[in-house]
């Protein structure tokens, strides 16, 4: 097909079909892909394996296309990926994830090491990833260990920027070990972390390993983390349980970004309360910041 935009309307989606794929030529400069798909279905499960998924990657100049999932309940499991990614100079696309025709619920399901991810290795730019629906998101990993557990990530190993996590709801409940995060493993001065930023009134942080983390282990510094209420509100919810974390630090010799909690009126924050930048090692260079403000 040729560079443009493809449209996929599902009424009925069969999580077990295998070895089935949409493909397009490869890209010449400039050109771009962008693939939406709206699921009219409440189990969306685009996976089957390793290497089962949604990908847009560019290993050359043109830039990668960006993703659109319309869906009210998205199932990335069994190490299966949603992924937008650039190797080369080329930027990668950006990811957007919303409920389907009007919905306001978004559930998000990341059993066993499934993974939303938008990355650069490369001199090209990082691809943002976007989350939005007008009641609530849930995103849950269901993983019982570090390495079983699911990601919502954008990150750069490489020598351009990160992309950002951008999150926008009434409530947001993270769980069950899923780690959503913008993180930067670069040793290169003129790459940088992404920032997250949530909107939302009230944030359910819930298990150990799960929460939001804009953090760095290379050189580079990490980005914010900046945390508000949703469309305007006035007041700011956080509640924490069973060693559920919020955290912009550093593990490297980068600076660690700054953690930005704001609402108009007021912050209420419930429970044992990791939300506070820290340094992971002694011996580093500089602190992350907290930034309270009402």
């Amino acid at each position: 097909g040729a560079p443009g935009r493809y449209v996929l309307g599902v009424s009925r989606f069969d999580p077990q079909g295998v070895n089935n794929a949409i493909e397009v030529p490869p890209l010449a400069a400039g050109d771009t892909y962008q693939l939406q798909a709206s699921f009219d279905n409440r189990n969306t499960n685009p996976n089957q394996g390793a290497t089962s998924g949604f990908f847009a990657r560019t290993a050359g100049s043109g830039s990668a296309g960006s993703m659109s999932l319309n869906t009210p309940q998205l199932s990335v499991t069994n190490r299966a990926q949603v992924s937008v990614e650039t190797i080369s100079n080329g930027d990668a696309g950006d990811i957007t994830i919303e409920p389907f025709d009007g919905e306001r619920t978004l559930a998000i399901n990341l059993d066993r090491s499934g993974t939303i991810s938008a990355s650069t290795s490369s001199s090209g730019r990082g691809g943002n990833i976007q989350l939005m629906a007008p009641q609530s998101i849930t995103v849950e990993g269901r993983g019982t260990t570090v390495e079983g557990r699911g990601t919502i990530s954008a990150e750069t190993s490489g020598t351009n920027a990160a992309g950002n996590l951008d999150i926008d709801t009434q409530e947001l409940t993270i769980r069950g070990n899923a780690r959503l995060s913008t993180s930067t493993t670069s040793d290169n001065s003129s790459a940088s972390g992404g920032n997250i930023s949530v909107d939302a009134n009230q944030i359910n942080v819930f298990g150990r390993n799960s929460g939001l983390f804009a953090e760095t282990s290379g050189a580079t510094g990490a980005g914010n983390l900046t945390l508000q209420p949703y469309r305007r509100g006035e007041t700011l919810t956080i509640n924490f349980r069973s060693e559920g974390a919020i955290s912009a630090a550093t593990s490297g010799s980068g600076v660690g970004g700054t953690l930005i909690v704001s609402a108009p009126e007021a912050v209420t924050i419930r429970g044992m309360v990791r939300c506070l930048p820290r340094r992971l090692e002694q011996g580093m260079q500089e602190s992350s910041s907290l930034t309270p403000t009402t």
